[in-house]
């Protein structure tokens, strides 16, 4: 089973080990708080060359436009007059610039906005999160393969040992022209405790 790693946070720190993660083969689910993307934090950093290095190592295309280029330094006296000139050449980005880079490396379909995480849970066997909209993320940590059944009352999760046959998983990636990796199937319900509450 391929390793699994749901991330709470979706700014620069969550993105950057999203995608660390999905270069070393993990499967990874980003959820940020947010119901917006998080731009508009401001302009002005300064780049240095370890920025630069960490983005393309973590597949930003960092070929786009980055920024505004500044070559040199420049000191002035009180009168305005330059009295010193230096070069340092860097360049001058955005918050928005770089949010986007990287997000634009990491698929879509797995970064959530609007997830207020609530609770955490975690065993031998399962790792889950629970949101603030009553929906629920749940992993299985262990080798043996089954999925799960959610009461959408009040959330127990039940394992249970069922799968679509692999014919019908074959055809899937014939339709959509993909090779199909792995899966994951959550059935929804309501428990007996819960159907016989008035």
């Amino acid at each position: 089973m391929s390793r699994r790693a749901l991330i709470v946070g979706g700014s620069m720190a969550g993105l950057c080990a999203g995608l660390f993660l999905r270069q070393r083969g993990w499967g990874v689910d980003i959820y940020e708080r947010s119901s917006e993307e998080l731009t508009s934090r401001g302009a002005g950093i300064v780049s240095h060359p370890e920025l630069l290095a960490l983005l393309a190592e973590a597949g930003a295309d960092t070929g786009t436009e980055f920024g505004v280029p500044i070559e040199d330094r420049r000191g002035v006296d009180r009168d305005g007059k330059r009295v010193a000139r230096f070069r340092y050449p860097q360049i001058a980005t955005s918050w928005t610039r770089l949010l986007h880079m990287l997000g634009d490396a990491f698929p879509r379909e797995h970064y959530h906005l609007g997830k207020n995480v609530t609770a955490m849970s975690a065993d031998a066997q399962h790792v889950g999160i629970e949101f603030a909209d009553g929906t629920h993320h749940y992993r299985v940590c262990s080798g043996e393969h089954h999925h799960h059944l959610t009461c959408t009352g009040c959330h127990r999760v039940v394992e249970v040992e069922i799968c679509l046959p692999v014919d019908q998983f074959n055809s899937i990636g014939d339709q959509t022209d993909f090779a199909i990796e792995g899966h994951s199937l959550t059935l929804f319900g309501r428990c007996s405790d819960c159907r016989n509450v008035l």
